[in-house]
């Protein structure tokens, strides 16, 4: 099998002049499934990449965007990004497993072997099999007669029976994937720890029969219960890397060859997942997270919906509203949208309106520079524009008390 030429982006970089017509096709049809711009295309063989991080691969190209607010090497920014995908549970994998991915700058290979070593787990566990439905006409009476075709096949033989039961079979359609996936990635993954997991799920899986998949709609009726249930998460990591060659257009299936997150939503919710779990060491006496309860108008209409809405142990009440967004200190306003500051006004009149404390957060991710900004309104509505960085060693022991003292410094709100 051919091996694919891999490509490493971040945010918002352009790529050198190496795509042709025929990616440029593929391209638009990745932007037409998801109903958004993954890539803008650059000149005649150029592509520019957008907020979205993660592996996508187009034809011979496996292309990998990074996040841009980490600076380091490339194998350090991708355990920062696995770590803040674990920790907002968008993928299971284990830190002391992400601290053992050294050197790995391909994330094609990092998600194959978050799949061997979970599935490695699952089958040293619990084993999937099914009870499959057994006919055959035997010698002997045991288990129970299937009376209708005894007498149709044994009507003038007295010696045989007819009978069936049902017997424990691991060659079930889960397992079966299990390996034909298995196989595949053996030969096209370029790395020796991944080799040597995959070797040992096929060892395991050796006794499955293997069967080539032509469309995930082939594996629809399998069909997840309180039984199996464990193998759901990486049932459906298997069926990217399956299918990640083949995508399936006609069924608008956009997961089967791409592993993508949205960074706006990434940065927010790493934020708000990290308030919320150091609620005391912050000094904070309520962390709400994505409140639905207020609108612009009557009857339910416009919600409005802060990313954190904060009470400290002063009962003051404090919103948070991230913007992965760049600031720059030599623009007007920094780089501060108009549109960004109405919508804290509207939040201050629906959320503030019988408080006393009025302070708000516009929360923007640090670049090079540490930016922090005050603005007070006649009404007493203070806005706060605040730079945060995230460029730890999140693998490190020591990134949470940094990230902490950070927050508690972005929460003292003095202008």
């Amino acid at each position: 099998m051919k091996k694919l030429k891999n490509i490493i982006l971040k945010e918002y970089e352009v790529s050198e002049d190496i795509f042709n017509e025929k990616d440029f096709l593929e391209i638009e049809k990745f932007n037409k499934i998801s109903g958004t711009k993954i890539f803008e295309r650059v000149g005649k063989s150029k592509i520019k990449a957008k907020q979205f991080v993660g592996i996508i691969k187009i034809n011979d190209k496996n292309i990998t965007i990074l996040p841009k607010i980490f600076w380091e090497e490339n194998s350090k920014i991708i355990k920062n990004l696995l770590f803040m995908l674990s920790y907002t549970k968008k993928i299971k994998i284990k830190e002391s497993d992400i601290a053992n991915l050294d050197k790995i700058d391909n994330l094609f290979e990092v998600f194959i072997y978050i799949f061997a070593k979970e599935l490695i787990e699952l089958l040293k566990k619990d084993f999937k099999k099914n009870y499959n439905n057994i006919e055959e006409n035997s010698n002997f009476l045991k288990w129970k007669l299937n009376f209708a075709k005894h007498i149709k096949n044994n009507l003038f033989n007295k010696s045989k029976f007819f009978i069936e039961y049902e017997k424990m079979d691991e060659n079930i359609l889960l397992n079966i994937f299990f390996k034909s996936c298995t196989q595949k990635l053996l030969k096209i993954s370029n790395s020796r720890l991944n080799y040597k997991l995959l070797k040992k799920i096929d060892f395991i899986l050796q006794d499955i029969e293997f069967r080539i998949f032509q469309k995930s709609s082939s594996l629809n009726k399998l069909k997840f219960n309180k039984q199996n249930k464990s193998y759901k998460w990486v049932f459906s990591l298997a069926k990217l890397l399956y299918f990640w060659n083949s995508p399936d257009f006609s069924n608008n299936q956009f997961e089967n060859f791409s592993i993508l997150f949205d960074m706006n939503i990434l940065f927010e919710e790493f934020l708000a997942e990290f308030v919320k779990k150091n609620i005391f060491k912050l000094n904070l006496k309520s962390v709400k997270t994505q409140v639905w309860n207020k609108y612009v108008f009557e009857n339910n209409k416009f919600n409005l919906r802060p990313d954190i809405l904060l009470q400290n142990n002063f009962d003051e009440k404090i919103i948070i509203d991230t913007k992965y967004k760049k600031l720059d200190k030599n623009n007007y306003n920094y780089w501060v949208w108009n549109s960004d500051i109405y919508q804290m006004f509207m939040y201050w009149m629906r959320y503030f309106e019988k408080c006393e404390t009025k302070k708000i957060i516009l929360l923007y991710p640090k670049y090079f520079e540490k930016i922090w900004n005050y603005y007070i309104s006649e009404e007493k509505i203070e806005i706060f524009i605040k730079t945060i960085n995230l460029n730890f060693d999140l693998v490190s022991d020591s990134w949470k008390e940094e990230l902490l003292g950070e927050i508690k410094e972005i929460l003292k709100l003095k202008n």
